[in-house]
C-alpha cells in the first residue's frame, strides 16, 4: 500500500514540485511562484464574485425582513418566519443536495470530460425538477395538519398552502445556483443576484402595503419565479459557452453519484432544515408565541451576513478543491484550504465583533420591541463566526468525497441544537435558542477539525 499524504504535511508539497518539476534548480522556485499567482488570482476572482452576489442575494431578504417586520409588527412578522423556516425545512428535502452535488461534479469534469460533465448535469436538473414537485405536493397536503397541531396556529394554514410555489421556485433556483458555481459563473451569479435584490425589495414594498402578510408571500413566488427563469437561461448560456451538452439518453450512466454523493449531502441538508425549523416549533408554543420567533428570526437574519459571505466563498472554493483533487494536487488542495481558512475567520471576524457591540442597534432596526433583546443578537454573533468556519471544513470534507463523515457531524450537530433548545426554550425562550446554537457550532468545529487533521488519505 503506498504512503498517504497528509492535508497539512509537506510531504504533499515536496512530492507534487517533484512530480511537476523536472527542470533544473532555480526554475521551479519560479514555476511555484507562477503556481501561486495562478491560485491567487483564480481564487480571487471566485471570491470578488461571489461575494458580490452574496451580498445582492442575501441584502434583499434581510431588507425585506426589515420592511415586512416595521409594516406589520412583531407578531405577523414571526408568523411569517415560521411559515419560511417551514418552507426552507421541506425545500432541504426537495433539494437533496444536488446543488452541491452539481457544483463539485461539473467543476470536477467540465475540462477533462464535457460530456459527462453534461450527463451529470441533465440528471441533476431532471432529479431537482422531481424532488421540487414532489416536497411541494406534499406541504400542500399536509399543510392543515403543520399549522394546527404544530404551530398551534390554524389560521396559517391556506398561508402554508400559498408558500408552495415558492418552494418549488426557491429550490430550483438554488441547485441552478449550484450548477453555475460548477463552471466558475460568479460574475453571472452576481447578475442574477442584483436581479433578485432589486425585484424582491421592490415587489415587497408594493404588495405588503396592499394585502399585508399574504402580499408579502406573493412578492415571495414572484421574486423566486423571475430569479429562476433568470437562472435557467443563463445555465444554458454558459453549458454552451463551455462545450457540455445536455444529454437525456445517456445521464441515468452517471445515477451512482446520486447515493454516492447527493444522498449523504441530502442527509445533511435535511438535519441543517431539521435543526433550522424544530426549535423555533418551540418558541411557538412559548408564552409569547410568534413574538419569540420574531426576536430569533431578525437575529438569525443578522447571524446569515456574517456566514452567507464566508459560506459562499467557501462554496467558490470547491470547484478549485475537486479540481486538486481530480488532478491529485495536494499543494493546490492544502494552499486552498488554508487561504479559504484564514479568509473566512477574518471576514467573519471582522463582521462578528461590531454585530456583538452594537447587537441592540441593529435588532431596533425591525421596529419597537426588538432592541430590548440585544443579548440573543450577540448569541447569534458568536454563532455567525464559527458558522463560517464550518463552512470552509464542509467544503474540504465535499472535496473529498467524505460525504458521510459530512452528514455524521451534522447529525451530531442538528441533534445538538434540538436537544439543548428543548431544555432551554420553555424558560429562556429566544435567548435558550440562541445558546443552543453557540454550543452546537463549537462541538461541530472541533469534531470537523480533529477530523482533517488526522486525515491522511486523500482518495
Amino acid at each position: 500500500m503506498g504512503r498517504h499524504t497528509s492535508l497539512f504535511g509537506k510531504d504533499a508539497m515536496r512530492l507534487n514540485r517533484e512530480a511537476s518539476d523536472p527542470e533544473p534548480q532555480g526554475l521551479p522556485d519560479r514555476a511555484e511562484k507562477s503556481e501561486s499567482s495562478q491560485l491567487g488570482t483564480r481564487w480571487g476572482r471566485a471570491a470578488l464574485w461571489s461575494t458580490a452576489a452574496a451580498v445582492a442575494l442575501r441584502g434583499g431578504p434581510i431588507l425585506c425582513s426589515i420592511i415586512i417586520a416595521r409594516m406589520l409588527g412583531k407578531e405577523e412578522f414571526g408568523a411569517l418566519s415560521i411559515i419560511h423556516r417551514t418552507v426552507i425545512f421541506f425545500g432541504s428535502l426537495a433539494g437533496m443536495g444536488l446543488g452541491l452535488t452539481a457544483t463539485k461534479y461539473i467543476a470536477q469534469h467540465r475540462w477533462s470530460n464535457p460530456l459527462r460533465a453534461g450527463k451529470i448535469l441533465t440528471l441533476i436538473l431532471f432529479a431537482s425538477v422531481s424532488f421540487s414537485l414532489l416536497m411541494s405536493l406534499t406541504l400542500y397536503a399536509f399543510s392543515s395538519e403543520l399549522a394546527g397541531p404544530l404551530l398551534k396556529a390554524d389560521r396559517l394554514a391556506p398561508l402554508v398552502r400559498l408558500s408552495c410555489p415558492i418552494l418549488l421556485l426557491v429550490t430550483l433556483s438554488g441547485i441552478l445556483a449550484g450548477c453555475l458555481a460548477g463552471f466558475e459563473a460568479f460574475d453571472t451569479l452576481a447578475i442574477i443576484g442584483a436581479y433578485d435584490f432589486t425585484t424582491s425589495v421592490t415587489s415587497t414594498c408594493l404588495l405588503t402595503t396592499l394585502w399585508g402578510l399574504e402580499g408579502a408571500l406573493i412578492a415571495l413566488a414572484l421574486t423566486a419565479m423571475g430569479t429562476c427563469t433568470l437562472s435557467g437561461v443563463l445555465l444554458l448560456y454558459v453549458c454552451r459557452h463551455h462545450g457540455v451538452p445536455l444529454d437525456l439518453t445517456g445521464m441515468w450512466e452517471e445515477s451512482p453519484i446520486l447515493y454516492r454523493f447527493a444522498l449523504p449531502a441530502a442527509v445533511s441538508s435535511f438535519l441543517y432544515g431539521f435543526a433550522q425549523w424544530l426549535p423555533q416549533t418551540f418558541l411557538v408554543k412559548h408564552i409569547d408565541g410568534f413574538s419569540e420567533v420574531a426576536i430569533f428570526a431578525a437575529a438569525d437574519q443578522v447571524r446569515m451576513v456574517i456566514t452567507f459571505i464566508p459560506t459562499i466563498v467557501a462554496s467558490a472554493s470547491l470547484p478549485i478543491l475537486a479540481s486538486a483533487i481530480g488532478q491529485k494536487d495536494f499543494l493546490l488542495l492544502s494552499r486552498t484550504f488554508l487561504m479559504n481558512l484564514a479568509f473566512n475567520a477574518g471576514l467573519g471576524l471582522g463582521i462578528c465583533v461590531p454585530v456583538m457591540v452594537y447587537g441592540s442597534t441593529i435588532l431596533g432596526l425591525y421596529g419597537h420591541g426588538f432592541a430590548a433583546h440585544g443579548v440573543v443578537m450577540r448569541l447569534m454573533g458568536i454563532v455567525g463566526f464559527f458558522g463560517a468556519l464550518a463552512s470552509v471544513f464542509g467544503s474540504t470534507i465535499a472535496s473529498r468525497d467524505n460525504m458521510w463523515w459530512g452528514a455524521l457531524f451534522n447529525f451530531i450537530w442538528a441533534s445538538s441544537v434540538c436537544v439543548a433548545s428543548a431544555a432551554l426554550a420553555p424558560k429562556w425562550g429566544s435567548e435558550g435558542i440562541a445558546t443552543a446554537y453557540a454550543g452546537a457550532y463549537v462541538l461541530h468545529i472541533m469534531l470537523q477539525g480533529l477530523y482533517l487533521a488526522n486525515r491522511s488519505n486523500f482518495a
